[in-house]
């Protein structure tokens, strides 16, 4: 009796190129492991809740409600991305599918934007741009502002697939980094790091911060995380980059306190809300860089979600333990 085809639905592209490249990788699968395997590609929405009867496997960057309560025949869905909280709701976080995602596949790109906005700040660029806007020059002010971050101390709140790499990249440029972490861990530092901490140190370490990264998920514990309160604590010359998620910081104490004068400069990359309003002070502040939620977001994106999927289906059809599985427990 010949077995039925597993059914992978994929909302995730429409480029005919990568669509080959997904298409290709599946047929791989199928003949390496003997399971056969049927792709159907949608990115209609509409279309995609219609598909979604028949789908055993789903590959996606969002999940509604709806299409959820479409899949009854689910058993796995990858995400694209490394944060899903805007996918999560109670039926899929109680169910028994599959879930894994996207993370660890951007480590090396997202820091290498790390240091790019540590040197941004360390140069004074936010101020460079703020007055090239206004046709000034403002060299002789800069040159005060500026300085090398070899000696400098960088907090990296997160150390997973993201801000480790990003802790280890800003180490290797002289940098005395140090970690927090979720939980502690045994055994010896990561290579490039000073010290780990847990987040119940966090209040300790941030007077003595020049530099503050933020690599942290959206989790209930997370989120609002840097308040006024840890702000101040900052001391008046540090820097600020955000490349994680809007929910973790307090925006409207954040302009309070740059307002007063208080920090160096802040590099954001998420925000709130998206698209950033076009209301919002932050675009135009001269302490404050705007980049559109772009630090892991690059060329052969999608390229990397695919093989990185194909993987996981390999494992997934021979019974081996998936990588990247979403914990609903710490909801990452």
């Amino acid at each position: 009796m010949v077995a039925e085809p597993l059914s992978v639905l994929s909302s995730i592209t429409s480029n005919p190129d990568r669509l080959e490249e997904l298409e290709e990788g599946v047929q791989d699968v199928s003949r390496r492991t003997g399971g056969p395997l049927t792709l159907t590609a949608i990115r209609d929405p509409d279309e995609i809740i219609a598909a979604m009867a028949g789908a055993r496997v789903l590959l996606t960057y969002r999940l509604s409600p709806e299409q959820w309560a479409a899949g009854r025949h689910l058993k796995w869905i990858h995400f694209g991305g490394a944060g899903i909280e805007h996918s999560l709701f109670p039926e899929l976080l109680e169910s028994d599918v599959l879930i894994t995602t996207s993370k660890g596949m951007h480590g090396d790109v997202m820091a290498e934007y790390a240091l790019m906005a540590i040197l941004a700040l360390a140069v004074g660029l936010p101020q460079s741009v703020d007055a090239a806007r206004r046709r000034q020059w403002i060299g002789r002010e800069l040159r005060g502002l500026h300085h090398s971050v070899a000696g400098k101390c960088l907090l990296v709140l997160g150390l997973g697939e993201v801000g480790l790499p990003a802790a280890q990249l800003a180490a290797s440029v002289g940098m005395r980094v140090t970690g927090v972490r979720r939980t502690a861990r045994a055994g010896p530092l990561p290579e490039g790091l000073v010290a780990v901490h847990t987040a119940d140190g966090l209040d300790r370490l941030l007077p003595e911060t020049d530099y503050l990264l933020l690599a942290l998920p959206t989790t209930p514990l997370t989120r609002g995380i840097i308040n006024e309160e840890r702000l101040r604590s900052l001391p008046p010359d540090a820097g600020l980059i955000n490349m994680a998620r809007g929910a973790l910081v307090d925006e409207e104490a954040l302009l309070r306190v740059l307002e007063e004068g208080h920090l160096r400069g802040v590099v954001l990359d998420s925000f709130q809300t998206e698209p950033l309003p076009s209301s919002s002070p932050l675009w135009e502040h001269p302490r404050v860089l705007v980049t559109p939620h772009i630090a892991g977001n690059f060329n052969d994106y999608t390229s990397r979600v695919i093989e990185q999927f194909i993987e996981n289906l390999r494992r997934f059809l021979t019974g081996e333990r998936l990588y990247y599985h979403f914990d609903r427990g710490a909801g990452y």
